[in-house]
């Protein structure tokens, strides 16, 4: 195997030269690149999507099989996530101990013990106007409940706060902070009480930041990838009754969470337990999913060799759901 990420000491054709299957890292692509010359090489895994790989690698909830026709590329079906993380390994530190009132206070914020906090954490240019108005709807039912964003950017924060009042939530409650340090942002995240997903496009990282630091995650399948990957993460952790189905499901789920603080303790104890033993954060798993999927790309692309013909995409899914296997699209 092969990845390149423009800093091997291997000259790139060399490499691929040499390779059976080649991973490139390097990121999204330009619009009219091209792959470079594979010279006979089988396999490209590209992650990020790009349109000049022959395999993409996704997961079945982030990207079910009805949407391959969307891709110029092969599929490989990961067995759960396509998000790989090492939170368990690099992040430990951040979600030992308490967090308790007082160390909220301390930052200016509000603690999940005093009060409901609905929190997102991300760039909020993935807010849409859609999804705010699900959330002024939690919102002027639970009434006690506050919102916090993060100023990112800055510029963000007055129009927020006018469409609030114009929704009829008094701007009060939406609290604005800046972006944490990275040695402590996920142990502060730890006062908000439930992480409300933008439906426009989900929560990733930031996502990911969340479940780890113990936050209940409410979202909504889309009909896109983008859109998905919140579903993605409450199905592997084993989560998916924070799955809502419809904008109103979201929304009821919300005010239920929201105005029962028995019910949203007892699943951040939940959330808290499960990131121990779900895959959703089994690093080791997931790279070991990853190795497998390649040699059944490497074995696929014998198979093919051995064809006659060369009709359709096969796509790869990994053993584990029933209906699934090796075949043409």
């Amino acid at each position: 195997m092969c990845m390149l990420n423009g800093t091997a000491s291997i000259p790139r054709q060399e490499a691929l030269i040499h390779s059976h299957v080649h991973q490139d890292c390097s990121g999204l692509v330009g619009i009219g690149a091209s792959v470079p010359d594979l010279h006979g090489m089988v396999a490209v895994v590209d992650p990020l999507f790009c349109e000049t790989g022959l395999y993409c690698l996704v997961g079945r909830i982030a990207t079910p099989p009805e949407q391959t026709l969307c891709f110029t590329e092969k599929i490989a079906f990961l067995p759960n996530t396509y998000m790989v993380n090492d939170h368990r390994q690099s992040q430990q530190h951040q979600i030992s101990g308490a967090f308790t009132v007082r160390d909220a206070e301390t930052h200016g914020l509000p603690h999940h013990d005093t009060d409901v906090v609905l929190a997102n954490f991300n760039h909020l240019q993935k807010l849409g106007p859609a999804t705010f108005q699900l959330w002024t709807r939690i919102l002027g039912a639970a009434t006690d409940a506050k919102l916090w964003l993060l100023r990112f950017p800055r510029e963000a924060e007055a129009h927020i706060k006018r469409q609030a009042s114009a929704h009829g939530i008094d701007p009060q409650r939406v609290q604005f902070t800046d972006k944490f340090a990275d040695v402590e942002h996920l142990r502060v995240k730890r006062s908000a009480s439930l992480l409300l997903d933008t439906l426009e496009y989900n929560a990733h990282v930031s996502g990911l930041d969340a479940l780890w630091a113990g936050l209940p995650l409410l979202t909504l399948a889309g009909e896109n990838m983008a859109r998905r990957c919140g579903a993605s993460f409450l199905r592997t952790l084993g989560v998916p009754e924070l799955l809502a189905r419809t904008h109103d499901e979201y929304v009821e789920v919300g005010i239920a969470l929201s105005t029962n603080p028995s019910i949203l303790t007892h699943l951040r104890a939940r959330m808290e337990s499960l990131r121990f033993r779900s895959s959703l954060f089994d690093t080791q798993r997931w790279v070991r999913e990853l190795e497998r999927m390649l040699f059944l790309m490497w074995e696929v692309e014998v198979v093919k060799m051995q064809r006659s013909d060369d009709e359709g995409r096969m796509h790869i899914a990994m053993s584990g759901y029933n209906g699934w296997s090796i075949g043409d699209a």
